[in-house]
């Protein structure tokens, strides 16, 4: 059953008050969510921030999105992939781990990042074609700052839209 969060019903929990890192590794969420690998479109993903933000100019603050083939950790990927055939029908595909999904990319040389309690910080489409082409059943993310000073908390979910 889905749950209300900040307006929305959600399909799924991945964050719930997640503090930012602050050693510069991504933090790979623990939690995943069921999306089964024909999203149909109709799946997205939203980061809101929970506790007030506050990255340096000069640091980076990164939000990367991920799929799974199973559900565990260790499956995780950048939901690309080449060698797919075009994706046409039938098709699968083969993973290409040197092709990243960055929703969310404030690099050092961009000025600060700041985030206030309740700011909407991210919302995207998750891609169902990879998925299907993958097999990729799970979705998730992995956030990343290297401000060791950084502060703040984020929530993640995933929302079903017709």
């Amino acid at each position: 059953m889905a749950n209300a969060y900040y307006g929305h019903e959600i399909v799924g929990e991945l964050a719930d008050a997640l503090s930012l890192p602050t050693d510069g590794s991504p933090d790979n969420c623990t939690q995943m969510v069921y999306v089964g690998n024909e999203t149909n479109g109709g799946l997205w993903m939203y980061v809101y921030c929970n506790a007030a933000i506050a990255v340096a100019s000069g640091e980076e603050f990164n939000i990367q999105f991920v799929s799974y083939s199973s559900d565990t950790i260790g499956s995780a990927t950048s939901p690309f992939s080449n060698t797919n055939n075009g994706a046409r029908p039938g098709s699968t595909g083969t993973a290409e781990a040197d092709v990243l999904c960055y929703p969310l990319w404030n690099s050092s040389t961009q000025g600060a990042a700041t985030f206030a309690a309740g700011d909407l910080i991210l919302e995207f489409g998750i891609p169902d074609t990879m998925l299907r082409l993958l097999s990729h059943d799970y979705a998730g993310f992995t956030i990343e700052c290297d401000d060791s000073n950084g502060t703040g908390k984020v929530d993640a979910f995933i929302v079903a839209r017709v």
